[in-house]
């Protein structure tokens, strides 16, 4: 795709419904079929002996433009660059925090530098996909299928999904995913034990809870018996129901002082935090947090852009209050299709780019500092008018599948590619 027809990839991102991002939800259906019955166990973060955490992954979709979140206040290049866009650093008071000299926390951003501070947030600037694309659709694709450089199309399951194929169930495996979703993502199609659950504190059997139990009954002797499947399925979203439905999500206290922002994305890093507490052994929680596709008046102070950054940071820094000190093991991985152009457009917003800012969270990760080969920002570092890509977002993820998620070689689910450790976790 040219930057010519950007503009057609713009309206592509806006007339996507959900279901031009997500699986359908009968591919979550297809998947259950083969999913054991539930059970809970004794040691929650044990499955076949191992330790390992539970992935927390936050898809920033839209192309969340990381160079308004940890801006590169330092490079001499920056403030000419992005013009009425750029952000001023910590010493003009605007609340922006410093965090290497280099790098601020926009005032937005602000809330991340709790568990920044704590050592827990690693930032990876200048990371992406090696292959440039404009294309929402293609972007995200790409991203949760790990496609390898240089293929016509992507892979057909996501690499979650490969990963969970690799490893032993936490307990049962009936529930070992979540999407907080009406529908499956690619990250999680094909993955075993894996349904999509729009807002999880609603998930319940439906009617009168004075007849559940009989009617529920009713509906296990009438499907549980028939051939897959259709009766593993039947049995297995009765089990879901049971454990989802168990929590206590309502008069839930989150601890250490945390406070979830309303909305969606702060709802759904309080249930899934109260998930955790509950006992559930999730392997996978999806979140999305959507809505990034600033072209037009990105207000990165005090407009749209600022408003969700602002959600998105307390947000992470409520879910990490929250289960400080825990002891639940998590990694949180939040990342975008592609970053924004350097330069603003002439409305004010920025155009679709190519390197970006992932964010690592939890107590195995090695943070407390940024971590890139920054490219710098004058013309001739540029890529095509983009920060450029020198970290590729697969060996970020590889080293956490491999050291914290309990993958025994992560080759497998990076199909084409040689991963390289880089340090970040612990």
């Amino acid at each position: 795709m040219t930057r010519r027809s950007e503009r057609a990839a713009c309206s592509e991102y806006a007339n996507l419904s959900r279901r031009g991002f997500l699986r359908t939800a009968a591919a979550g259906a297809a998947v259950s079929s083969a999913m054991p019955r539930i059970a809970f166990s004794a040691n929650r973060g044990s499955g076949g002996g191992v330790q390992r955490d539970v992935l927390v992954n936050v898809f920033l979709r839209g192309g969340m433009d990381g160079l308004s979140a940890v801006v590169p206040y330092g490079d001499p290049d920056y403030a000419s660059s992005r013009g009425p866009l750029a952000i001023p650093g910590p010493s003009s008071g605007n609340g922006s925090v410093d965090l290497d000299g280099t790098f601020c926390l926009s005032p937005s951003a602000a809330p991340l530098h709790t568990p920044y501070a704590d050592g827990k947030l690693l930032v990876v600037h200048a990371a992406g996909a090696p292959v440039h694309t404009l294309s929402h659709f293609d972007g995200m694709r790409r991203w949760e299928t790990a496609t390898p450089a240089g293929s016509a199309l992507p892979l057909s399951e996501g690499w979650v999904s490969r990963h969970l194929d690799t490893i032993q169930p936490l307990g049962s495996g009936t529930v070992r995913a979540l999407s907080l979703s009406a529908l499956l993502p690619w990250t999680l199609t094909g993955a075993p034990g894996s349904i999509p659950i729009a807002v999880p504190p609603t998930f319940s059997f439906p009617g009168e809870a004075a007849t559940a139990t009989d009617r529920r009954q009713v509906l296990a002797d009438m499907y549980g018996p028939q051939p897959a499947p259709l009766g593993p399925a039947a049995v297995s979203a009765l089990d879901a129901l049971d454990q989802v439905g168990g929590v206590q999500f309502f008069g839930y206290t989150p601890s250490n002082g945390a406070v979830y922002p309303g909305g969606p994305f702060g709802g759904g890093l309080r249930a899934v935090a109260t998930m955790l507490k509950a006992g559930l052994d999730l392997e996978c929680c999806v979140v999305d947090i959507d809505g990034w596709d600033h072209h037009v008046q990105m207000g990165p102070l005090s407009g749209t852009y600022a408003g969700m950054l602002d959600t998105f940071a307390r947000s992470l820094e409520a879910f990490y209050l929250d289960l400080r000190n825990s002891g639940i093991r998590y990694t949180l991985v939040a990342h975008s299709e592609f970053g924004r152009r350097i330069a603003p457009n002439l409305s004010d917003g920025c155009d679709h780019g190519f390197g970006n800012a992932m964010f690592l969270m939890g107590d195995g990760i090695a943070g407390g500092r940024v971590m890139t080969q920054w490219p710098g920002l004058a013309p001739s570092s540029l890529n095509e008018g983009d920060l450029d890509v020198t970290i590729d977002y697969r060996d970020v993820l590889a080293e956490v599948a491999e050291r914290r998620l309990g993958s025994p070689d992560a080759g497998p689910l990076f199909p084409g590619h040689t991963a390289t450790h880089l340090g970040v976790t612990v």
